[in-house]
């Protein structure tokens, strides 16, 4: 939680690099990323580029740092594991319903927690999707 609430001296509006498109860029405060997952209800997800764009158009830029929001996305799943927050990480998701590997327990703990939310997880090949995805985004 320590690393959630902390000043951070963000959120911070940057010049994005232009291998993003270039423009004004966001990097966020970790509480706004916690903020917006906390919003998500059971048995809905939001794709993490919902939740960028959420960001970019609460602080009128371009874009929000796709590396930064990762990366707090992380911390909220890591202070949730620890019991200082509530904050159901499971529900954001990559691009098209896709589970995220990088978060605390990899695919296995990311699909158990949206299973006790409900929803049914496939694989395609060698990732792992939200069923029917479209019918649960949340924005």
């Amino acid at each position: 939680m320590e690393k959630i609430q902390s000043k951070h001296d963000l959120p911070k509006i940057k010049d994005a690099p232009d291998v993003w498109g270039g423009g004004s860029m966001l990097i966020p405060h970790p509480k706004e990323v916690m903020e917006i997952i906390d919003c998500i209800p059971k048995g809905n997800i939001m794709e993490i580029n919902a939740l960028r764009s959420q960001l970019a158009e609460k602080h009128n830029v371009d874009i929000c740092c796709p590396m930064t929001t990762g990366i707090f996305i992380k911390i909220v799943a890591e202070a949730y594991l620890e019991g200082s927050i509530n904050s159901p990480y499971w529900r954001v998701v990559k691009k098209n319903g896709e589970l995220n590997h990088k978060f605390p327990g990899g695919i296995d703990e990311h699909r158990n927690q949206l299973s006790r939310d409900g929803l049914s997880v496939i694989k395609k090949g060698k990732k792992f999707y939200i069923k029917d995805a479209q019918t649960y985004l949340y924005s």
